[in-house]
């Protein structure tokens, strides 16, 4: 149980550690403007992180971090007193309920995708402006 406590906490700091080292860092996968915010989308693969780092890779470990910056197209600045939740249905699985957590200027969760079409849902909500997104990941 401790070892898997360990596991858990060694992958969540990498996971917060690779999003914090650098705002923009993994592959850019979508960016969509929709009530006067701007929703950009950033997917690091964290097993082959992990790899390069020499970090072992666990059964518990997630496959992907997804962050999300939202951007106020007006003022041009990151809006980072929101929320954002996202719903992940990989085929063959049910479906991953992800409360993101506010990271420097986005918002990340851990996301277990499959190979496939994986379908994700988002919801940001920020004072009275409130946005749902969908799209596919494809893996």
């Amino acid at each position: 149980m401790f070892r898997k406590i360990v596991v858990i906490v060694i992958a969540a700091v990498v996971a917060a550690a690779a999003a914090m080292a650098g705002e923009m860092e993994g592959k850019k996968i979508r960016s969509k403007s929709e009530n006067g915010l701007r929703l950009e989308y950033r997917l690091i693969d964290m097993k082959a992180r992990a790899r390069a780092r020499g970090i072992g890779i666990t059964p518990q470990m997630k496959s992907h971090h997804l962050m999300l910056y939202v951007i106020d197209e007006q003022s041009g600045e990151p809006v980072t007193n929101g929320r954002a939740g996202y719903l992940v249905k990989a085929p063959g699985r049910g479906a991953q309920k992800v409360m993101a957590m506010k990271m420097g200027k986005g918002y990340g969760g851990d996301v277990d995708l499959a190979p496939g079409a994986n379908r994700v849902k988002v919801k940001f909500v920020s004072g009275s402006k409130k946005v749902i997104d969908e799209f596919t990941i494809n893996r």
